[in-house]
């Protein structure tokens, strides 16, 4: 469906909105073409399936309804509390900001985009890349930390 694997990286999420907050485990599979990412609750329960092809966000949630790009983001906004731009993810889970918007405030280890701003809290060494082992994302009163656990990259 999406060709070979650029990179998949396991972690856990969390988010927060003033005093509102989740977290989730989570495997992002990350190919030219776009991602699949899977999120699930304590023991495996709640899983969600979100994937991008193209211009198509799809979204398998662990009632098995699917929902479709603009639905598929109101129910990540309403009911993951994730209201982050998921396609610049994509660039922000590496730690770098993503080629298809403006960036400012680059240095080593953030940078702000889309009104979001990205920090590198913490890098580690993976199969002699350095990529993020901890980043968090700030937009007001909303934020996400994302702690990478394991990073596997494909053939490229």
């Amino acid at each position: 469906m999406h060709g070979e694997l650029d990179f998949s990286v396991a972690g856990r999420v969390g988010a927060v909105a003033g005093t509102t907050g989740t977290s989730a485990e989570f495997l992002w599979r990350q190919y030219e073409s776009g991602f699949d990412v899977e999120f699930w609750g304590p023991l495996g329960q709640g899983r969600t399936h979100l994937v991008a092809n193209g211009d198509t966000l799809a979204l398998r949630t662990s009632r098995g309804e699917r929902v479709i790009d603009a639905d598929a983001r109101d129910w990540i906004r309403r009911e993951l509390r994730l209201e982050i731009p998921i396609r610049a993810l994509s660039s922000w889970i590496t730690g770098r900001p993503s080629p298809a918007w403006p960036v400012s405030g680059l240095d080593a280890d953030t940078f702000t985009q889309l009104g979001w701003n990205v920090e590198v809290g913490a890098w580690d060494d993976w199969d002699g890349r350095r990529q993020p082992r901890k980043l968090t994302v700030t937009r007001g009163d909303y934020r996400v930390t994302i702690v990478c656990r394991q990073w596997t990259f494909g053939a490229r």
